[in-house]
């Protein structure tokens, strides 16, 4: 696929096509733009978080604690459970196993010191926790590995239920990278 805009009606039609003869399916490639021409509304994030917490605005980021994936994976009893399964946009490690459900409950900010003097601090406020739909049921690395996970988390899981990881909003833009360490600030 040769480079395309897609923020022009032409590059995600171009998009849509190549990824329909890829797929043998039909993919339509989207944008919050008001496009009369097109059957479906979409709203950006994969939440309405955004909307029902942050004024409005949809831009939400999803994060998932590798601690508790690998907590679950043992619970489960599979070999290999990736953090991919969940589309996470940032994975943490830093925290016990379901911590990161405490982060929405206390507001918290998620922060990230740069790592050269000329970058921005990040600031991430914790939204809300994520409830898992069948999505998650397949690993897009593993087709062939089919887990029911919102019924695994509530059987196993209980006192959490279907949820797994967090939504969040950025507070103030700034470099992120893997590796980095995030400091818990609570409001």
């Amino acid at each position: 696929l040769p480079w395309t805009d897609l923020s022009q009606k032409e590059g995600r039609r171009s998009l849509s096509e190549f990824l329909s003869d890829f797929s043998g399916r039909r993919v339509e490639c989207v944008t919050n733009d008001n496009d009369a021409n097109r059957d479906c509304k979409f709203q950006f994030g994969n939440t309405s978080s955004g909307v029902k917490l942050n004024k409005g605005d949809t831009r939400t980021i999803h994060i998932i604690n590798q601690n508790t994936i690998d907590a679950i994976k043992r619970k489960i009893g599979v070999d290999i459970l990736h953090a991919t399964r969940f589309r996470p946009n940032m994975v943490v490690s830093n925290i016990p196993p379901f911590s990161e459900f405490e982060l929405f409950e206390k507001k918290s900010i998620l922060e990230v010191a740069p790592s050269a003097s000329s970058e921005s601090c990040l600031r991430i406020r914790a939204l809300k926790r994520t409830v898992r739909c069948d999505g998650v049921s397949v690993d897009p690395l593993d087709q062939n590995t089919i887990l029911d996970i919102p019924k695994l988390l509530t059987l196993h899981y209980p006192e959490h239920g279907p949820y797994l990881g967090i939504y969040a909003v950025v507070e103030s833009k700034g470099t992120l990278r893997i590796g980095d360490k995030l400091k818990i600030l609570d409001t």
